[in-house]
């Protein structure tokens, strides 16, 4: 009945090269964890539960403290599908890196151990894969899963909602991807475990420049776990930013880094010069004023028609206001600490000359 069922499914889903997933190709779902203790049973459980039968699941503990290591080795020890790496702490992208190395499948997914997944988000994937060889990443669709009911939570929950529209219409294109096959990471490599952040990004960016498209899988099909404050989540932005400044250094991202602190460093220069003129104060908040009230007005009218509540809606734009000037703080701290960094490397170069 269960193989009626898929196969049932698959013809819903329309034709593909694969009529099964026996037929399909192994998926290799490598699963890095950190302390994660609370959050990796659930992950683990809803990938062992894929409608896709092809696949192994490789656990890789990056030197956690918890109990995550007897967890995860509890799996392996029950499930001949699942393998357990211990691995001293390298961060995510060392450990996606280590896992890579143990996957014997055709197509790779890295997924995250606070993530939760719906039973055909592989089957899906691997669909998706099947239908054009210039394919080198899937990108499939998901959200949050909210656990705290906060003004973050609320907003993130509408923003991605207007994003799936913007992308279902054309009018964004995918930007990120988890599931790739193995012959493309052979071409471009793996995760650089030189950058803390955007990591995900460099890769991504990577199979675009070698010439591969990036499929869509459309729905929420994924779950990623969130429950931030505003402050929390203002925190986290602003780390993020700081450490970013390395992938966008790496990538000459200029223009990234000019629209990600235009908006903080111009605003300080008219507080500058409110100083000796006042009427910039009045002009420095006119622009602010009328840039929320357009964004505001933006967001409702995307989100006519999706899921997102009024009130979600309405918290976007403050939502976006938090991450972007978090965001742009830590992209102004980072950057002077890379310039120090570079130019220290390049004092020390010149002394060993």
């Amino acid at each position: 009945m269960q193989e009626e069922r898929r196969a049932e499914r698959h013809a819903e889903m329309g034709s593909s090269s694969y009529t099964s997933s026996h037929e399909g190709p192994l998926v290799s779902i490598i699963l890095p964890v950190y302390n994660d203790q609370g959050t990796v049973r659930v992950a683990i459980d809803s990938l062992l539960s894929q409608t896709y039968a092809k696949l192994e699941v490789i656990l890789v503990n990056d030197g956690s403290a918890d109990n995550t290591p007897e967890i995860l080795r509890s799996y392996s020890e029950a499930d001949k599908r699942v393998k357990f790496l211990d691995i001293a702490h390298s961060g995510t992208s060392g450990a996606k890196n280590e896992g890579y190395r143990e996957a014997t499948g055709d197509v790779i997914f890295f997924a995250e151990g606070d993530a939760v997944y719906t039973k055909e988000y592989v089957e899906k994937a691997v669909q998706c894969l099947s239908k054009d060889a210039s394919i080198g990443g899937v990108c499939v669709l998901g959200g949050p899963l909210v656990e705290k009911q906060t003004l973050i939570t609320r907003s993130m929950q509408a923003e991605k909602l207007l994003m799936h529209k913007l992308i279902s219409q054309g009018k964004m294109k995918p930007y990120y991807a988890w599931v790739f096959p193995k012959t493309v990471l052979e071409k471009v490599g793996l995760y650089d475990t030189s950058l803390s952040q955007a990591e995900d990004r460099d890769l991504f960016g990577r199979v675009k420049k070698a010439g591969y498209s990036i499929g869509l899988v459309q729905g929420m099909l994924w779950y990623h776990r969130r429950s931030e404050t505003t402050w929390q989540f203002a925190q986290t932005s602003y780390r993020k930013g700081k450490r970013r400044i390395a992938y966008i250094a790496k990538n000459g991202r200029v223009k990234e880094f000019v629209k990600g602190v235009g908006a903080l460093w111009g605003s300080a220069i008219l507080l500058a010069a409110g100083l000796v003129a006042p009427v910039l104060l009045w002009a420095l908040l006119a622009l602010a004023i009328g840039g929320f009230g357009y964004r505001t007005a933006r967001v409702f009218y995307i989100g006519l028609g999706t899921e997102a509540s009024r009130f979600g809606l309405l918290l976007v734009p403050v939502f976006q206001f938090v991450r972007y000037f978090s965001n742009a703080l830590g992209y102004t701290v980072g950057i002077f600490v890379y310039a120090l960094g570079r130019s220290g490397q390049a004092v020390n170069g010149s002394a060993t000359i």
